[in-house]
C-alpha cells in the first residue's frame, strides 16, 4: 500500500520536530550549564590547533594571493608553472611573516619587559608619594575644620587600598608557573596551528571547491549559488575589516611612537603597543587603550601624563576622522549603533577577541538577514528600500 504524503503536513511535521529536539538540548544545555561548558571548553582546547592554523590562513591570505596571482609571475614573466608558483609562495609568505615577528619580538619585547620591571619595582615608592600628597591634602581639610575622626578613617582606607594594590602584584609572583605552562601548551598549539595552516594553503583550492561541491549537492542549483555569493560577499567584509583594522592600528602605534619620542615621554614603548594593540577594537579602543597609559605616564609625571592624553586624543581624532576612513572605507555597511552593540555582546562573551571580531560577524549576519528580507519582499511585489517605509525618507 503506497503512502499518500501530504507535502504541507510533512513539512509542518519536521519543523515541529526540529523545533522539539533544539527545544530538549536547550533545556539539557540549561539545566547542565558546567557539565556543557566543560565539555565546549574541552572541545576547543582539542580543536586549538585547527583554529590557530585556520585563523593564520585566513590572516596570511590577502600576502599569499598577491605573492601567487600578481608578484611572483610578474616577477617570473608567466614562466613558473602554477603548483611551483604555489609552493613559492607559501615560502615567501612565512619567510616574510617569520622576519616581520623577528623584527618586531627583537626590538619591542626587551623594551616592554624593561618598562614593566621598572613599574614594579617603583610600585612602593609611587604607593610612598601618594601616601604623602594624602597626607598634605588631609593636612590642609584638617585646618579647615574636618572632624579629625573623618581624616583618620580616609587615611586608612587609603592605606588599605594600597597596600591591597601591593599585595595583589606580590602574590600574583607565584602563579607565573601557570601561566608559563599555559603559555607553553599554547606555543605547541601555535606550531602545530602554522603546519596546518601550511597545509591549508596547500589544498586550499580543492577545498573551496569541495565545498562548492558539497552546496550543489545537498541544495538546488538556484540556493547554491546564493549561498555561494553570499559566502564570497561574507568572506569580503569580514577580511577587508580585519585586514584594514590591522593596518590601521599598527600605523597608529607608530605614529604614537613617534609623537611619544619627540614630546620625550616616558614608556614610549609599551604605551605604544598598548594603544596600537587596543586601537583594533571600534569606538571603545582607544579609551581602553588610553586610560592604563595615562596612568601609566602618571607615576612618572602628572605634567607628562597631560600632555599624553591631549597627545592620544588628538591621534584618535586623526584616526577616526581621516586615517581610518581612508583604509576602511564603509566595509562593516553597519551603523554606529549596531557596531556598539556588536562590541557589548561579543565581548560580553568572548572578551578582547570578541570585541575585535564582533564588528565584521555581526556586520555578515546583518548582511544575510537584509538579503533574505530583501527577496521576501520582491516574491511579494514590494520595495526592498528602506526609504520606501519610512514616513519622512528625507531624514534617514
Amino acid at each position: 500500500m503506497k503512502i499518500e504524503w501530504n507535502r504541507r503536513y510533512t513539512t509542518i511535521a519536521v519543523y515541529a520536530i526540529l523545533v522539539l529536539v533544539f527545544g530538549v538540548l536547550f533545556l539539557y544545555g540549561v539545566q547542565n550549564y558546567r557539565e556543557v561548558k566543560a565539555w565546549f571548553s574541552a572541545a576547543l582546547v582539542t580543536l586549538r590547533p585547527f583554529i590557530f592554523g585556520f585563523v593564520i590562513a585566513y590572516l596570511l591570505n590577502p600576502i599569499y594571493v598577491f605573492l601567487d596571482k600578481k608578484f611572483l609571475p610578474w616577477l617570473t614573466n608567466n614562466t613558473i608553472n602554477p603548483p611551483a608558483c604555489r609552493g613559492l609562495a607559501i615560502i615567501v609568505t612565512y619567510a616574510l611573516t617569520g622576519g616581520v615577528l623577528y623584527l618586531f619580538s627583537a626590538l619591542v619585547f626587551p623594551q616592554i619587559i624593561i618598562s614593566v620591571s621598572s613599574i614594579i619595582g617603583n610600585l612602593r615608592s609611587y604607593a610612598d608619594s601618594l601616601q604623602q600628597l594624602l597626607d598634605m591634602i588631609t593636612h590642609l581639610v584638617t585646618v579647615d575644620g574636618m572632624p579629625p575622626e573623618i581624616v583618620h578613617a580616609m587615611e586608612m582606607s587609603v592605606e588599605n587600598v594600597i597596600n591591597q594594590i601591593y599585595d595583589l602584584v606580590l602574590n600574583s609572583v607565584p602563579h607565573v608557573l601557570d601561566y608559563a605552562m599555559n603559555f607553553t601548551s599554547g606555543l605547541f598549539s601555535l606550531i602545530i596551528g602554522i603546519i596546518i595552516s601550511i597545509y591549508m594553503f596547500m589544498g586550499k583550492e580543492r577545498f573551496l571547491a569541495q565545498s562548492r561541491k558539497v552546496m550543489y549537492a545537498l541544495f538546488n542549483e538556484e540556493n547554491a549559488k546564493f549561498m555561494i555569493d553570499l559566502a564570497s560577499e561574507s568572506n569580503a567584509i569580514f577580511g577587508g575589516f580585519i585586514t584594514g583594522k590591522i593596518i590601521d592600528s599598527l600605523i597608529i602605534g607608530i605614529l604614537c611612537f613617534i609623537g611619544m619620542w619627540i614630546l620625550k615621554m616616558p614608556y614610549v614603548v609599551l604605551v605604544s603597543v598598548i594603544v596600537g594593540v587596543t586601537n583594533v577594537i571600534p569606538y571603545f579602543g582607544p579609551f581602553i587603550g588610553a586610560i592604563p597609559s595615562i596612568i601609566i605616564i602618571l607615576t612618572e609625571s602628572p605634567l607628562q601624563a597631560l600632555i599624553f592624553a591631549i597627545f592620544v586624543l588628538l591621534l584618535q581624532q586623526f584616526d577616526g576622522n581621516i586615517l581610518g576612513p581612508m583604509i576602511l572605507g564603509d566595509t562593516t555597511g553597519l551603523s554606529a549603533f549596531w557596531v556598539i552593540f556588536a562590541i557589548l555582546i561579543f565581548g560580553k562573551f568572548l572578551g578582547f577577541a570578541g570585541m575585535f571580531i564582533g564588528v565584521p560577524v555581526f556586520a555578515v549576519v546583518y548582511s544575510v538577514i537584509k538579503k533574505f528580507i530583501a527577496i521576501k519582499l520582491q516574491k511579494k511585489g514590494l520595495p526592498s528600500e528602506t526609504a520606501a517605509y519610512a514616513d519622512d525618507p528625507s531624514k534617514l
